[in-house]
């Protein structure tokens, strides 16, 4: 029991310190990383702890163990799901410039979500009181039902969306010639989103600047805007933050751009306006990056797909590595994704059944996952029926949690993830995990005895049935709405319904495209290629080759390092995909042309038109004028 335990602990430690090297920004402290990579940690050991829970019941083991760890995992997760992060959250995104002037602004950002609680806590006390079931053992019982009665709610819309999204999204990934499609629509969408980062970073620079001429010298809120110029210099690419004549810009700045001098209170604000705009530059850079990057990908797969899989002589006489190489990426990649994706429908259908007929509980046991595990004698396979499917219902959840739309801006950016975005992550992980844990346990009919004994974690949400009908008879009566809601998003009507009724914030993001932004896409990928073969770094088409700064994101998203140069030196400007060549392709191997891309395109969409790469005069001029800029510079070093 617990080699297998300590197996998925070494697992689980492992994605904690990949998840903590891989994502975090460059403004993210040591106190950030340290939070999240705690929450991870608590919310993957509940997961872990189930499969070990189980069969200490059903083998008879000692579970005093077990137990201890279940306490210190649930309650970790409550704490800093409903107290720690939200504090810390409202303390990383002040921009006081003295500690009780941050932890006063986080306390007084969470007044509205504190009042909220405490407002459904009072309800749920008052319930407790009329029912006569107050007493001071059953408090902890309370607030159990409480956290489980929301979380239960939410994982079981989220978990619907997730059976069906899934296996669509991996059966729709089989296909390269469609992802193609799809990636060059989110390189056009993502190119949108660099331009607005890079237009409100030079912007705020140039407030920064306006600022600093207002106040004079001897101003006591002089070292404030110094401050905020430093932080702003050592993280903002150098090209903007370059002094300027503000005085020839004033008409590009609002009024309430030139208010930031009157008091300490304004600079604060000023302070988190320069935070915010880093940070969305460092992540709308990386999420372009890696799109263009995927972009190269596909298209070389949709070539070779195209040409047969053939490939050139190479000179080290590995041709047939190669060819296996693009015979596992054109043919049997796809194959085994489809394969995949009837699977995970296959296993989505067993967990809507099972969670269909948790009512019935034994009479009879209709669930195939309780079947199987009664029919298991042997330890290792109980962890498995057990390990594999809850994995599965949690990978469904938090795919469909973050595909709200409110929650896309909040995604994991590797290497450019804000610490708001991180802390939020490790939030919504420890929320979901128990009630995820306890709905699974009543999947599996291990919500009630068996064979005398009971499962630990039953035993410590058990003592939440002191709360009439939430404590008991919600958890076994809402998961039927299960297969309705399954089949309104399997039918497409709930996106329908969701459309005309709920906010965009609040509806699940879809994968639609556009011609006009699959088009630009198409003409951006072009041009990075062709910038790629000329020696250009990554980013010339938009201008954002110049604002690489000291921070750069780009270096930092998992792909790799820049390799040097045959004779050893390090190349210049070489980009993602450069690494990602000498990675992954024959030296002999040429990039895609820009002929070759337009014909793939014209192939997968049934047409062929140029459009602008930017419609936008003012951006045009200002990705001009900085071009000019680092041409200048390059002649006078």
């Amino acid at each position: 029991m617990w080699i297998f335990f300590s197996l998925i602990l070494i697992i689980v430690l492992v994605g904690v310190v990949w998840l903590y090297r891989r994502y975090p920004g460059p403004r993210t402290s040591l106190a950030v990383k340290v939070v999240s990579a705690y929450a991870w940690l608590t919310s993957f050991s509940i997961i872990a702890l189930v499969p070990v829970d189980v069969w200490a019941t059903i083998g008879k083991k000692n579970a005093e163990p077990i137990s201890v760890m279940w306490k210190i995992s649930y309650w970790s997760t409550q704490v800093l799901t409903w107290l720690v992060i939200p504090l810390f959250q409202g303390y990383v995104e002040a921009g006081d410039f003295t500690f009780l002037g941050r932890v006063r602004s986080s306390i007084k950002d969470n007044l509205l979500f504190y009042f909220v609680m405490g407002g459904l806590g009072g309800i749920g006390l008052l319930i407790v009181i009329v029912t006569g079931h107050l007493r001071m053992g059953t408090l902890p019982g309370f607030c159990i039902a409480l956290a489980n009665t929301f979380g239960l709610l939410v994982v079981v819309l989220l978990l619907g969306y997730g059976l069906v999204a899934v296996p669509k999204y991996v059966w729709q990934r089989s296909n390269p010639e469609i992802r193609l499609k799809w990636c060059l629509h989110r390189v056009g969408v993502l190119a949108g989103k660099l331009e607005d980062a890079i237009a409100e970073l030079d912007r705020v620079c140039l407030v920064v600047q306006a600022t600093k001429q207002q106040i004079s010298k001897r101003d006591p809120l002089r070292p404030f805007i110094d401050d905020i110029q430093e932080e702003m210099h050592a993280s903002a690419p150098k090209e903007l933050c370059q002094t300027r004549p503000v005085h020839d810009e004033f008409n590009d700045l609002s009024a309430d751009d030139l208010e930031y001098a009157t008091d300490i209170r304004q600079l604060a604000s000023l302070r988190k306006r320069v935070q915010n705009a880093m940070d969305g530059f460092e992540g709308a850079k990386a999420q372009y990056m890696v799109r263009v990057t995927r972009a190269f990908e596909l298209s070389d797969i949709c070539l070779k797909r195209q040409s047969g899989y053939s490939t050139e002589q190479d000179p080290l006489g590995q041709s047939w590595l190669h060819s296996a190489y693009w015979q596992f990426r054109c043919v049997l990649k796809p194959v085994a994704r489809r394969v995949l994706a009837v699977l995970l429908a296959a296993l989505s259908v067993i967990v809507v059944w099972s969670e269909v007929t948790i009512a019935l509980e034994r009479k009879p046991d209709l669930s195939p996952f309780s079947l199987l595990i009664r029919d298991t004698k042997k330890e290792w396979p109980v962890y498995l029926v057990v390990l594999f499917p809850l994995a599965y219902m949690s990978f469904c959840t938090y795919h469909s949690l973050f595909s709200l739309g409110a929650l896309k801006f909040y995604q994991l950016i590797p290497g450019a993830t804000p610490p708001f975005s991180l802390l939020l992550n490790g939030a919504l992980l420890c929320r979901f995990a128990a009630p995820l844990a306890y709905n699974f346990l009543h999947i599996i009919r291990m919500n009630r005895s068996f064979n005398g004994r009971t499962t630990v974690f039953t035993k410590q949400m058990g003592a939440m049935k002191v709360v009439p009908f939430f404590g008991k008879n919600f958890n076994t009566l809402l998961p039927i709405f299960l297969l309705v809601h399954c089949l309104l998003i399997l039918c497409d009507v709930w996106n329908r319904v969701a459309s005309l009724v709920l906010p965009a914030r609040l509806r699940f993001a879809l994968e639609i495209t556009d011609d006009e932004t699959l088009e630009r896409g198409r003409t951006l990928v072009r041009k990075e290629q062709e910038a790629v073969q000329a020696g250009r770094p990554m980013g010339t088409p938009l201008g954002v080759d110049g604002l690489g700064g000291s921070t750069s994101s780009v270096g930092n998203t998992g792909l790799g390092e820049i390799p040097g140069s045959p004779d050893g030196s390090p190349q210049r400007n070489k980009g993602l995909f450069a690494s990602l060549i000498d990675a992954r392709r024959p030296t002999s191997s040429p990039l895609v042309s820009g002929g070759k891309l337009d014909s793939i395109f014209t192939d997968i969409t049934g047409r062929q038109r140029h459009v602008p790469l930017d419609t936008s005069p003012r951006r045009a001029d200002r990705r001009s004028e900085r071009s000019s800029k680092i041409e200048m510079s390059g002649k006078g070093s």
